[in-house]
């Protein structure tokens, strides 16, 4: 195959504090990648200091653009891939990180098995956020780390989206923490306008988009690569706020993106108040099928019950903004009643710094059956430690080894040892 160059693109705004640990994380990663790198921040009209961290690294693999007034999600996602050009692309958050490593084991792993699509395990980091009094923590799933590498038939993944069999978008071949081939890119725009990005929701729309157009199957190792992270500035989190908390829950970074996202003409029929990634998800499908002319022959029955029970957790005038769209997509939902306001405890103005009391906390593991909790202390401080944490904790300074994993309880036995281990 042609020589590897990858590219990391990272859509940002406004949040320089985050982005500072992101780049750190991407700039070691990279001097260990064994292939060419290079790193685009796409600033969407940010107005902190974010162009003065980024000249702060005076690196030369990284290059950035601002957006002269604020554009929506997907169109800066676009201008972002339009500035790349590496033969494969990963996207990040500005609040993310890659492990030390990440980039090397993904090299070897492209190089050796030449896929289409790179998926692996994520883990996600919290940020220490003031204002809930929560420190930085991170919760490991021995199962979920065995090293295990396999391919996964692309077909079959496919069939359980238009069957409503999935578990959520993150089950397809995402560019969103999942890393695509060029090729398989420029497949995708020739289908669908000269476009890569659709719909409000773009990480969405790629996870089914890329399933549709690829014809290889696709490549997972059970072990992390990259480190998603979430700060008290996540625009995820904000949206979890806003459906199950409802006008409570709102917030004028959620408002300013649904405000943006209308005016943007790359969308699906779900109304961009609509806080269902399931519908979102749904409508992504029906686009990039139409956009690849395949049959949208889905399991109504099934994709019923996934929306309403989606929307079953949501505060009542949430629910309306969403019936919209499912009613064109499916038709009449019959929902029961939505459940009670959530118990949790988010606020509506959360602390924009990255670095706050709540870093210094020490540190405490919670060890059950299947899973550690580690919070607090100097791993947890921020997502640069903690993405060193996770690539020492499983090994992938060990490149034969994370090729050639051993069998899978010996492993997950021995990564459990050594989280017993810390204290």
């Amino acid at each position: 195959m042609d020589k590897v160059k990858i590219s990391i693109v990272i859509p940002t705004r406004s949040r320089a504090a985050y982005l500072k640990g992101c780049l750190q994380s991407v700039l070691i990663a990279a001097e260990g990648a064994e292939c060419p790198v290079e790193i685009i921040v796409a600033d969407n009209a940010s107005s902190d200091e974010t162009q003065s961290v980024i000249a702060g690294f005076n690196s030369p693999i990284i290059t950035s653009f601002r957006q002269l007034e604020r554009v929506s999600m997907r169109q800066n996602f676009e201008d972002g891939l339009t500035h790349s050009t590496g033969s494969h692309v990963m996207f990040i958050g500005d609040d993310d990180g890659i492990l030390p490593n990440g980039l090397r084991l993904l090299h070897a792993l492209i190089a050796i098995h030449d896929p289409d699509v790179v998926k692996w395990r994520k883990l996600n980091f919290k940020w220490p956020n003031d204002a809930e009094q929560i420190p930085g923590h991170l919760v490991i799933r021995y199962m979920k780390l065995s090293g295990r590498i396999s391919q996964i038939n692309h077909k079959a993944l496919l069939e359980k989206f238009f069957q409503g069999t999935h578990r959520d978008y993150s089950d397809g071949a995402g560019i969103y923490h999942g890393c695509i081939s060029r090729r398989l890119i420029d497949k995708v725009k020739a289908a669908s306008q000269g476009t890569y990005f659709w719909c409000s929701m773009p990480d969405v729309y790629t996870s089914v988009a890329n399933l549709l157009a690829t014809d290889r199957d696709i490549l997972k190792i059970d072990r992390p690569i990259s480190i998603p992270g979430a700060s008290p500035r996540s625009t995820g989190d904000s949206a979890v706020r806003m459906a199950t908390k409802g006008d409570a829950g709102k917030d004028s970074d959620m408002n300013k993106y649904i405000r943006e996202a209308k005016n943007d003409p790359y969308r699906s029929h779900v109304p961009d108040e609509c806080m269902s990634i399931q519908l979102h998800l749904l409508a992504a499908l029906e686009l990039a099928c139409k956009m690849q002319n395949v049959p949208f022959a889905i399991n109504r029955e099934n994709w019923e019950k996934v929306v309403i029970r989606e929307l079953s957790g949501f505060a009542p005038e949430m629910v309306t903004p969403c019936m919209e769209g499912a009613k064109k997509l499916l038709g009449n939902l019959k929902l029961t009643a939505a459940a009670p306001e959530s118990q949790i405890n988010t606020p509506t103005n959360p602390a924009p710094q990255a670095q706050s009391d709540m870093a210094k906390a020490p540190q405490a593991l919670n060890h059950r059956m299947s899973k550690t909790t580690i919070s607090g202390g100097e791993y947890m401080t921020d997502i640069v430690r903690a993405a060193q944490f996770l690539d020492d904790l499983v090994g992938n300074d060990d490149l034969k080894q994370a090729l050639h994993p051993p069998a899978a309880i010996p492993s997950i036995l021995r990564l459990r040892r050594k989280l017993r281990q810390l204290g």
